[in-house]
């Protein structure tokens, strides 16, 4: 008994499904992150990327501050910090209602045009 094989094209879908937006990669254990005051600034474009390298620049001569968000995708995010920020800088875990610290880098100077520290 011979199978015959279909060459028709297949017909295209009277409702084609529609794409939905990736949702960020998270943890599969974490907890909902709280919910930004209304006075925040939003980021909308990293949401979802996977952060390759974050680092901070103190271009002391310069009188240049920022801090760099590098991805593994060729972009990065920038906060250029002007004219002085003393930054602590924490890395953190959210717990139910609290925050475990997981490392405390401690305080990291400014630098305000021309005093040349930082």
């Amino acid at each position: 008994m011979a199978v015959s094989k279909n060459t028709h094209p297949p017909t295209p879908r009277a409702n084609p499904k529609k794409k939905t937006p990736p949702k960020p990669d998270m943890e599969p254990d974490a907890p909902e992150l709280p919910i930004p005051p209304d006075s925040s600034v939003h980021f909308p474009e990293v949401i979802g990327k996977t952060v390759a390298r974050l680092y901070y620049v103190n271009d002391a001569p310069e009188d240049w501050q920022s801090l760099e968000v590098c991805f593994t995708d060729g972009t990065y995010f920038s906060l250029e910090l002007t004219p002085r920020v003393d930054a602590r800088a924490c890395y953190e875990k959210m717990l139910s209602d609290d925050v475990e610290v997981i490392r405390d880098y401690g305080i990291i100077p400014g630098c305000a045009p021309g005093d040349g520290g930082g």
